[in-house]
């Protein structure tokens, strides 16, 4: 039978056709309902450990490829912290490393252990448009697997970062789900909530998460778990919260478990014989928290206490675990206290008595003799966040050196073999110091 001329031109339009009803299926819109049906099987839980094995948090996360990779917020996994992955199912995952991270733009990457995971397609950021439909899925408030739409109301530079502004209310457990169009595509991951009004809310492009899966930084959990944590030969931590440190600072955050949400941080380095002086320079997260020295402290529930406590600076005594066991010995206004901003604490011990001051000025003196040994240290109450920095203990204090991080690179410099590199724990350490 002989072919017609018209048939190469029939096919042809028959393919064309066919590919053009394809795209068109695959960016055709779908309703919130449709895309939650389609696209909560590809949201998960993250819930992250404290180093007591207790939760300490929850966020959202997205499956990205179908052998295991999950894109997150790095404030949402924290750092070496175990992290817990679970499916809309109820099924966990086991997270086998840390594949990508970038602190300056707030993502990560986890890898699990698991094949054939409902990957969500990645679009192009650059392409959403102001007043564009989008839906969010997440945890907000730790509530699995909710859904909310809204629109895309603008792009704003926030903290040197260029987000995507939202016309739809971002919660604390909804950080690291993905931001989707209505044809379900990622555009972005959920990142901040605005401090303005409770409808506004940022995600970070998509497109700032491609460099990672093209040049990824891996780290295995059981290195991961390493990071931030704190020297077990200079510090033991007491009643849960969160302690870590980074380039020479100590930071905290996180409940602690003792009365009024106190967690202590006792430094290995015993008091000298008096008089000496105890040091620190401490930021507070919020006003309305409470941290700073301890001193006299028993490893248990007994201690000293010096530090800002909404707006204040107090003097504590803590003579076991309750309210009952729990003494103001002084509160004072100081004008010497500087709010928001880094703030230098220093207690002199001496015999019969210890003067207590703020940015180098005297505010309290205590003749208490309650206590008379044991440890000095750090700690924060209720959930104050703080940052710790220049921790000394020594007979005398210069403003301007820190004899802890003196002791510490001396103890670096003197097991060092100079006919060989320096091992890489040796660099790390003498880098924290150099950034304190």
């Amino acid at each position: 039978m002989p072919r017609s001329p018209c048939m190469p031109r029939l096919l042809s339009l028959a393919v064309v056709f066919t590919l053009a009803a394809s795209a068109f299926a695959a960016e055709k819109e779908l309703t919130v309902e449709e895309l939650a049906e389609r696209c909560r099987k590809s949201v998960v839980v993250i819930t992250v450990e404290g180093r007591d094995g207790k939760r300490q948090g929850i966020g959202s996360g997205f499956i990205i490829s179908q052998d295991g990779l999950i894109a997150t917020n790095m404030h949402v996994i924290g750092e070496g912290r175990a992290i817990g992955v679970e499916l809309a199912d109820g099924k966990k995952l086991k997270p086998v490393a840390v594949h990508a991270t970038e602190r300056s733009a707030d993502l990560a990457i986890i890898r699990v252990d698991a094949r054939d995971l409902p990957a969500l397609d990645l679009g192009d950021s650059e392409k959403l448009k102001d007043g564009q439909a989008v839906v969010a899925l997440g945890n907000p408030q730790g509530l699995k697997h909710s859904v909310v739409s809204g629109v895309v109301s603008g792009r704003r530079m926030l903290d040197g970062r260029n987000m995507i502004q939202l016309a739809i209310p971002v919660e604390p457990g909804n950080s690291g789900g993905p931001l989707l169009d209505r044809a379900g595509k990622v555009h972005g991951i959920l990142t901040l909530k605005s401090a303005v009004t409770e409808n506004l809310g940022f995600a970070m492009p998509i497109n700032a998460l491609k460099p990672l899966l093209e040049k990824p930084n891996p780290v295995p959990m059981a290195k991961w778990l390493t990071f931030g944590k704190l020297d077990a030969d200079d510090w033991t931590t007491l009643f849960g919260a969160r302690w870590r440190q980074r380039a020479g600072r100590i930071i905290v955050d996180g409940m602690g478990q003792g009365f009024g949400g106190r967690s202590l941080c006792l430094s290995t380095q015993p008091i000298p014989d008096l008089p000496c002086e105890i040091a620190v320079s401490v930021k507070l997260g919020d006003e309305s928290g409470a941290a700073g020295l301890v001193f006299y402290a028993d490893g248990e529930e007994k201690h000293y206490g010096f530090y800002p406590s909404n707006g204040e600076l107090r003097l504590t005594r803590f003579d076991g675990p309750d309210v009952f066991t729990w003494k103001i010995l002084a509160q004072r206004r100081s004008e010497h206290y500087r709010p928001g901003d880094w703030n230098h604490l220093k207690v002199r011990l001496e015999k019969g008595r210890f003067r207590c001051f703020v940015n180098h000025q005297l505010v309290v003196e205590s003749t208490d003799d309650g206590l008379a040994k044991g440890r000095a240290g750090l700690a924060k109450f209720r959930e104050t966040e703080a940052e710790f920095k220049q921790f000394q203990i020594a007979k005398s204090i210069d403003v301007a050196g820190s004899s802890e991080a003196a002791a510490r690179l001396k103890k670096v410099v003197d097991g060092l073999n100079l006919q060989k590199p320096a091992p890489s724990e040796a660099v790390e350490s003498l880098a924290r110091d150099s950034s304190a």
